[in-house]
């Protein structure tokens, strides 16, 4: 089986298949050279809490959690209008989720139980080397904008986003909490 992609969807359907599976023979290929550790953070919710419990990693990603404790906007002078603060239950969440973490972190966690195991099916060209394989499934979990999901629908990956005229800003915690995850 082939995964491209081995960032949080890609690891954690690879766990998954691998429970079901213990015997199973997974390919994760990542066109970066490097596990990518940037981006946003991540807010754990609903039944993905339920999911991290499962897999045995909530611990590792409750030690590694951004810890931000509400967000609060505000208007044009600066005046606080609203702050919205965690509720400090995992089963009701509000906009700030008991589990934050940044992406890269969360991808760090799920790839490493995984990443120490190595007919008619799904050919598959490699785009650098050129090298042709066939495997029985090809899950696409190689982000956002998808190539992969773009040449199965014949379109753009970005064909597939509807703008809907929400907009946000982020701001900077003061702490360096990439450096202090790493």
């Amino acid at each position: 089986m082939l995964i491209s992609g081995c960032g949080i969807a890609g690891s954690v359907f690879a766990f998954w298949l691998l429970r079901a599976y213990p015997d199973a023979y997974i390919t994760i290929v990542e066109r970066d050279p490097t596990l990518r550790l940037t981006g946003a953070s991540v807010d754990i919710r609903s039944s993905a809490v339920d999911i991290i419990k499962w897999m045995g990693a909530e611990e590792e990603i409750c030690s590694q959690m951004t810890n931000e404790e509400g967000v609060q906007v505000i208007d044009a002078n600066g005046k606080p209008v609203a702050t919205l603060r965690a509720t400090g239950r995992t089963d009701i969440q509000s906009l700030t989720s008991e589990f934050e973490i940044f992406r890269g972190v969360l991808a760090k966690i799920f790839i490493e139980p995984i990443a120490k195991r190595h007919d008619d099916g799904v050919v598959v060209t490699f785009a650098k080397s050129k090298e042709v394989k066939t495997y029985d499934l090809l899950v696409a979990a190689d982000g956002l904008f998808s190539k992969i999901r773009g040449k199965i629908l014949n379109s753009k990956p970005q064909d597939h986003f509807y703008d809907e005229g929400v907009h946000i800003a982020y701001f900077t915690i003061k702490t360096d909490l990439l450096q202090a995850a790493a």
